[in-house]
């Protein structure tokens, strides 16, 4: 069984928690494969999809996660749409609001994704890793030179927001994708 087959296997074993709708969250530092399962596991079920890069206001956006997510999932744990604005990084601005319907799976994938704030919606918490190594080599392979400069910060923001947020510790599953 893939890991995507095993998140989403679970995920049906669960009663809905997002509304009528499952929540799947894929938490960890940049480059660990996050988006990768999450396509993984879109590409295996109806769902809907959402990145916490789009969501994420700035190289210092981490600690504005919380409440943006908040806002998107509050409407749907009661059946109602969402919306969040999605960042634009190029231009360094929120470049329009994106509206998420209530579904039967979201996945919410991203640095972010694993807070405590909507532990009660999410159906499926899975901690996603990997060496800094790999995830750097990753992370620069998707972003160019562009991500290299912020590499450090970054990092240190998703630490601080990993350790307040107890996510590692709190997952169902923890996945290391190095190999």
């Amino acid at each position: 069984m893939s890991t995507a087959e095993e998140v989403l296997a679970l995920a049906l074993a669960r009663p809905a928690a997002l509304g009528a709708g499952r929540l799947i969250c894929l938490d960890g530092p940049s480059g660990s494969g996050k988006s990768t399962l999450a396509r993984a596991i879109a590409d295996l079920t109806p769902s809907s999809v959402v990145h916490t890069d789009d969501l994420c206001p700035g190289w210092d956006g981490v600690p504005e996660l919380t409440g943006i997510i908040t806002d998107l999932l509050t409407p749907l744990a009661r059946g109602l749409s969402g919306a969040y604005p999605r960042y634009d990084w190029i231009t360094e601005r929120v470049a329009e609001s994106v509206d998420v319907q209530p579904g039967p799976l979201l996945i919410l994938e991203g640095v972010g994704a694993g807070a405590r704030a909507w532990a009660p919606w999410t159906t499926v918490l899975a901690w996603i890793d990997a060496s800094e190594a790999v995830r750097q080599e990753r992370a620069f392979a998707r972003d160019g030179d562009y991500f290299r400069r912020y590499w450090a910060a970054w990092a240190r923001a998703e630490d601080a927001f990993f350790a307040a947020e107890d996510v590692r510790a709190r997952a169902d599953l923890v996945v290391d994708t190095t190999a």
